[in-house]
């Protein structure tokens, strides 16, 4: 602007300029502290060490920087600009509007630009002149006390380098025009507008003036305007906000009623305006409370956001709305409230927004994401230790959902460094570093489940409270969900880097393609005997392998097979040739002490030999909680029930009881076998005084026994006894074993001590297994094992109890080998890891909004922008994992309850019903449940059976080969023992699995034969996966558990997360799921139904895996399994294996249910639970020819096996009526 008075004097005392300044100039001059510096000054002057390296390579505000500690916004030390960046200004336009505005008719249309971010506000000149007298007040308080002598010094000195114009002004400082506005004429609006750009641009330079908070108003800046990561800045403004706009058209004043249409009525009588900073970002729109700085909403754009005026609601007022809530803001003026609809209505058409706002496929939250790298992981074993590597590469956050974490998993194995790689040593580790952990976690029904997430919570949070944050939801009582659970099983790392798939954290999933049935670590096999009973998931109580012989080739002094028949009441020569080789009977021994291990150090074992009126021997073996198994064929499952009962009538479970239990249950054995008959003690003296001739009994011990008088029904115990080779080192032998000074050599008394001094002294150094040698609770001493305490674990024997005692076992290893675990997950990165993220996002804000609205410690996330190239996302891990370019979509399942929005979303499920429709060739599902049945049954609802029937019906008019796969597992994952009250939940699955696939009208298998499909595996099967091991020298078996969640159509297609195929997971207002389904981008040559066929990279490779795994072809790339349609590989392969496989495990050859190599269970051979009973209590080959029983098993391949579908066809599996299940609605079990 012209100088019109260039003689005149200064600006006044209040101007603080020199003499000869223009007197319509008002100079402000540096505040009289610390904060004088200019812009130049403040690059080399940062707060922290991260800011300045971040000033002096010009580089950007970090992310983690929206979880530093908030500040009010009337703070000086608020760091909102980018260091080492100018703040560039420019007046571009300005609007005249002197009919509406009298005094202040023109608006300047500023635009600024601050690195790569600019952007543009609208301001008046009155707004420019509140804005210089804030600036000149504060300051005149900078002023008082007055400024020391350094601090004039160093202001004098700037003020003499800075350059003046012709008229003697210096261009440095911000010089304000005092002319208003009303009298600038319009011909000299170029010079107003030259004059107010120049008094922002010098005031820019000037750091306490640029950092005050009513500049930063001014030019609509806050501390997350320039976030790196948040995306380009947007609009944000001071604005009104009304309370209790949490839920779309509900007051919090009014009870949370419905306000019927009376909005505004509600507004003007129960609203209260709050000041809030209001930000708009690419994809949400957040407000901030000023007075404290912090974060307290965030609305994330959806396929419902709205932005309409409220000119009925309330006057210059917006309405924001989304499907989780509504929000009423008020702004200053009609022009500002124009202003935000139209950058609103803007920011909504953008491509990014529109990718949330618009409808997109499968009606999904998010968006078709392409050129994402994507990968698969089979088994825990590479997924855990992938995970482990990206959390340790973090640098902002970690996010986790599970339902279910451990926190003393361990991640890598086996175990080299110590705890280096256990979850919570991991996550307190990054926490420490700065990174900020963010867990969300199911809060069970305790009373329902023992997973123990307040434990793990506990954990976490302990190790490192401030920067990890824990949310358990739901509350059940408040919130009226007893039956849903959140299910999702995710990891996110800086919200670019996303696990998802079907496997949690947590204890009994780390698992590889060897699926081992033991972990006995360094323990040797010498050291245990084979007697103990062995207890699976077919004989839960230990029913399997209880015989005579059992107990007497522990003893290492009889053959395989020798002790299987009745022993009659006289005992034919034979026999008594084999009861020669019985040890010695030490009639001293009243009392025996109870087996606390696999057996006794000295190698005894205890058992009871109860004399009937039929002078049949029944003969009771006691170990470790077994309380005296009958060990003949003539006591059924009820009458050894009946001995697992405490004094108060409660039931004991029968796999390794504490010791209270164990000591009651050896009471009860006791007070049960009580009296010893004539007749069977004159049988017993002549197997004794037949061995005496061999050595093994004195005649002073047959005198004793001869003079001995017992009563009817007497019940005497005796010991097996063999001699021990001295173990070369004390961690051969268990350190929890007893052993009885009658049987003990002073030399086994002596290692006996040192072995328990050295395990003492181990525990005491170390709890844990971190090193090569390791004593575990349940007295296992060796090398560091695989699967550590309660990961040892097999859940149809015992479920999960104790969890604060990880370290401690939860089954004896000597007698229950584990259950495998077979899991699926993938891994992406891009923007699909972004849309991952923002479901984390979502539900973490919704349980904060919940249950820690008022704990300021529990902070809302914001999700970051999505202003990248996938092809620019950097690898986190680039050598170690194997990745494919492929069109992922993100998946899931929610509702109200559980995201807080207001629509169900199942795009899951629809996606699956897409799928199965539009497959060409073939259909591969492994799922952990098939539930799903016709659309007129009322129980199930939904449609992946229809599909499912719909496109084999399609390919039998065609007559073209299709192919449909299915593999779940054989019994459902819960405790409890099939045929007994304990087991009716795995009944309630049993029943509703078989009612999808092949019971009842309804099911699949009935209504495809109605359609004419004779024979329905001509295009679907079903499977499960079953291995063996040996245990301590005995032969046993166990199914796999199939937990996975895994679709994948004509290896193009696939779809993989945590939803499983029933109701739960599929209808959306259940529990809460997410899954991804990718399309393949890059092809491979391959083969199909004969025919040359581009199949997709990431499908064909995943499929090819689970495969070779089965069919046990890994060592075997030879075998070419690319084409799933063929009838060389559907019926001479993968049938034909699983057939080999059914038949070696339970129908060898089909011949009679004796000879079968292992009583496995399910089976086609058992149709009654009475059948089962029977089944359950006969030998089977593992006891009668072990040797040809090992043989057989060698012909196996992989661990496909045939699923049973006349398993208890005959019984009515549903919960009866007296239990406790039957009281919980069908939705629990569907």
């Amino acid at each position: 602007m012209a100088n019109n008075n260039p003689g005149g004097g200064g600006g006044g005392e209040g101007a603080g300029g020199p003499a000869g300044v223009d007197s319509e100039f008002e100079e402000l001059d540096f505040p009289e502290d610390d904060g004088a510096e200019t812009e130049r000054d403040s690059v080399l002057v940062t707060p922290q060490n991260r800011w300045k390296k971040l000033a002096k390579e010009g580089l950007v505000i970090p992310y983690a920087s929206v979880h530093e500690e908030p500040r009010s916004f009337k703070t000086p030390q608020r760091k909102c600009f980018i260091p080492g960046r100018p703040v560039e200004v420019k007046i571009i336009d300005v609007e005249r509007t002197a009919s509406t505005h009298f005094l202040n008719a023109n608006l300047y249309v500023i635009q600024l630009k601050h690195g790569d971010h600019v952007w543009t506000i609208k301001r008046r000149y009155k707004h420019f002149q509140h804005l210089h007298q804030q600036l000149m007040l504060y300051r005149v308080t900078l002023s008082v006390p007055f400024p020391s002598r350094t601090h004039r010094e160093r202001r004098t000195t700037y003020k003499s380098s800075l350059e003046r114009d012709e008229g003697g002004r210096s261009k440095g400082l911000p010089r304000f025009p005092k002319r208003p506005e009303a009298l600038v004429a319009v011909d000299h609006l170029q010079e107003r507008r030259e004059a107010l750009e120049e008094y922002l641009q010098n005031l820019m330079q000037i750091r306490a003036f640029r950092n005050h908070h009513e500049t930063l108003e001014f030019l609509e800046v806050s501390h997350l305007s320039f976030v790196h990561g948040l995306g380009m800045k947007g609009k944000e403004a001071l604005v009104l906000k009304r309370t209790g706009t949490t839920q779309n058209q509900r007051c919090a004043w009014c009870c949370s009623c419905p306000c019927f249409g009376f909005a505004k009525l509600c507004g003007v009588w129960c609203g209260q305006w709050q000041r809030r900073w209001l930000i708009a970002k690419d994809t949400f729109v957040a407000y901030v409370r000023p007075k404290d700085g912090r974060l307290h909403c965030v609305m994330l754009f959806d396929n419902d956001f709205e932005v309409a005026s409220a000119m009925y609601d309330v006057e210059h007022g917006i309405v924001i709305s989304n499907l989780s809530r509504r929000l009423v803001v008020k702004c200053w003026t009609k022009r500002k409230a124009k202003e935000w609809l139209e950058h609103l209505r803007k920011l909504m058409s953008t491509e990014v927004a529109r990718g949330f706002i618009g409808e997109n496929r499968f009606l999904s939250f998010a968006p078709i994401r392409s050129s994402c790298d994507a990968s698969w992981f089979v088994d825990g074993s590479s997924y855990m230790s992938t995970v482990a590597d990206a959390m340790e590469a973090a640098h902002d956050e970690i996010y986790i959902s599970d339902w279910w974490l451990s926190p003393e998993i361990y991640m890598k194995r086996p175990i080299v460094e110590g705890e280096r790689w256990r979850l919570d040593k991991i996550l307190q580790r990054k926490a420490k570093q700065g990174v900020k952990v963010f867990v969300l976690l199911y809060k069970e029904v305790s009373m329902a489940l023992g997973i123990n997430s307040y434990y793990s919570k506990q954990t976490l949070v302990h190790a490192a409270s401030e920067n990890i944050k824990v949310l358990r939801h739901p509350d059940h009582a408040s919130a009226g969900i007893l039956l849903w659970a959140h299910h999702e099983k995710l990891v996110i790392v800086d919200q670019t880097y996303a696990f998802v798939g079907g496997i949690d954290i947590c204890y009994g999933r780390w698992d590889d393609h060897r699926h081992r049935l033991t972990d006995l670590g360094s323990v040797s096999n010498q050291t245990h005997q084979g007697m103990r009973l062995k207890i699976t998931s077919s004989q839960p109580a230990g029913l399997a392998n209880a015989s005579l012989m059992q107990l007497a080739k522990a003893t290492n002094m009889v053959t395989i097979g020798t002790l299987v028949d009745r022993l009659s009441p006289a005992p034919t020569p034979g026999i008594l040739e084999q009861m020669e080789q019985l040890p010695a009977i030490d009639d001293e021994v009243d009392h025996v002490e109870a087996i606390n291990g696999n057996v006794q150090s000295d190698g005894t074992a205890e058992i009871n030999v109860n004399f009937t009126s039929d002078k049949t021997p029944e003969i009771r073996l006691n170990g470790a909680g077994e309380a005296g198994y009958p060990l003949g064929e003539s006591e059924s499952v009820e009458s050894m029930s009946k001995m697992m009962v405490d004094e108060d009538g409660t039931p004991l479970k029968g796999e390794t009881p504490p010791t209270g239990r164990r000591a009651q249950l050896l009471r009860k054995m006791t007070t049960a076998t009580k009296g010893l008959k004539s007749e069977g003690k004159e049988w017993i003296h002549r197997i004794r005084r037949k061995g005496s001739a061999g050595g093994s009994s004195s005649s002073s011990e047959s005198d004793a026994e001869d003079g001995a008088t017992a009563k009817e029904g007497k019940t005497r115990r005796f010991r097996m006894t063999r001699k021990k080779k001295p173990s070369k080192e004390a961690g051969d032998e268990a350190d929890g074993a007893q052993a009885s000074s009658e049987a003990n050599s002073p030399q086994q008394q002596s290692e006996k001590k040192k072995v328990e001094a050295k395990s003492k002294k181990k525990k005491a150094v170390n709890q844990y297994a971190n090193t090569t040698m390791f004593s575990d609770s349940m007295g296992l001493q060796g090398s560091s094992k695989l699967w550590i305490g309660k990961d040892y674990t097999n859940f149809i024997v015992k479920d999960f109890a104790d969890l604060d005692s990880p370290f401690t076992d939860l089954v004896d290893r000597s007698t229950t080998p584990r259950m495998p675990w077979h899991d699926i997950a993938l891994y992406v990165q891009g923007s699909a890891a972004r849309d991952v993220a923002r479901h984390f996002i979502q539900r973490w804000n919704a349980a904060k909004q919940e249950k820690a609205r008022m704990n300021e410690s529990y902070p809302c996330l914001i999700p970051r922008s999505y202003d990248f190239k996938n092809d620019n996302v950097p690898p986190i891990f680039p050598h170690r994992v194997k990745m494919s370019r492929t069109t992922c979509q993100v998946l899931r399942s929610v509702s109200q309850w559980s995201a807080g929005v207001q629509i169900v979303e199942d795009s899951i499920q629809q996606a699956y019903i897409d799928a199965i429709q539009k497959a060409q060739h073939y259909v591969y599902i492994e799922n952990q449940f098939f539930i799903t049945l016709a659309q007129a049954n009322a129980n199930v609802q939904n449609r992946i059976g229809e599909a499912l029937l719909g496109r084999i019906l399609q390919a039998h008019r065609e007559k073209k080969p299709f192919r449909v796969f299915v593999v779940i597992p054989l019994l459902p994952g819960f405790e409890g023992e099939v045929g007994t009250s304990r087991g009716v939940a795995i009944h309630a699955i049993v029943h509703w699995n078989y009612s999808s696939i092949c019971r009842g009208p309804d099911s699949l298998f009935e209504r495809l034969k109605r359609e004419g499909v004779e024979t329905p595996d001509e295009y679907i099967t079903f499977h499960g996966l079953r291995t063996w091991s040996e245990l301590h020298g005995d032969l046993v078996t166990e199914l796999i558990y199939v937990h996975s969640k895994l679709l994948i159509v004509d290896d193009n297609l696939v779809i993989c997360g945590s939803a499983n195929i029933n109701d739960r997971s599929m209808l959306g207002k259940r529990d809460s799921e997410v899954a991804l389904i990718v399309q393949d981008e890059e092809f491979v040559q391959s083969v199909m139904n004969g025919v040359e066929y581009k199949a997709g990279k990431f499908g064909l490779t995943l499929r090819l895996q689970l495969f070779r795994e089965h069919l046990g072809l890994l060592d075997k790339p030879e075998v070419d399994i690319r084409d799933a349609v063929s009838e060389k590989f559907y019926r001479n392969l993968w049938q034909d294996t699983a057939k080999l496989n059914t038949e070696i495990y339970d129908e060898v050859k089909n011949s009679s249910k004796n000879n079968t190599v292992f009583h496995v269970m399910p089976t086609d051979l058992c149709e009654t639970f009475a059948q089962l009973q029977t089944y359950q209590t006969t030998h089977n080959m593992t006891v009668t020819d072990a040797t040809r029983a090992r043989t057989l098993l060698k012909d196996t391949r992989g661990y496909l096996v045939q699923l049973p579908l006349k398993f208890l066809c005959q019984e009515n599996l549903l919960p009866p009526s007296a239990t406790r299940e039957a009281l919980m609605p069908t939705q629990l079990w569907t």
